[in-house]
């Protein structure tokens, strides 16, 4: 299982973002990888296990990586897809959207989505 720029396409809401994602082909590509890494999937279900949002459990690695700081940092869009492509991966490892957002420590991101499983 994987996310990536087809699920984006295939997603009714995760089309509209492809541009942004795509405007930053070398951040898209990082932020996949991050994404999909089986230790980062376990950090985002560990960080909702914990009480706080799944974006909480990568988004040190997104804020501090040189490929995708940058972008993060100065990206609205951008930052709005990273937030589409947690869900889309929560959703893929059985999760569901809340419709509450909670804090993130994060320079770059203040508020995500909370999910509960499914």
């Amino acid at each position: 299982m994987s996310v990536g720029r087809s699920t984006f396409e295939s997603d009714a809401h995760g089309a509209k973002y492809v541009k942004a994602l795509d405007a930053h082909a070398s951040a898209r590509d990082r932020f996949f990888e991050l994404l999909n890494d089986a230790c980062n999937e376990h950090r985002l279900q560990d960080a909702e296990a914990l009480g706080h949002p799944a974006l909480a459990g990568i988004v040190r690695f997104l804020d501090d990586d040189p490929e995708t700081g940058w972008v993060v940092a100065t990206e609205l869009r951008f930052r709005q897809a990273v937030g589409v492509g947690v869900r889309l991966k929560m959703e893929e490892l059985g999760w569901v959207k809340t419709g509450v957002k909670g804090p993130v420590a994060s320079v770059h991101f203040s508020r995500a989505e909370r999910y509960v499983a499914a």
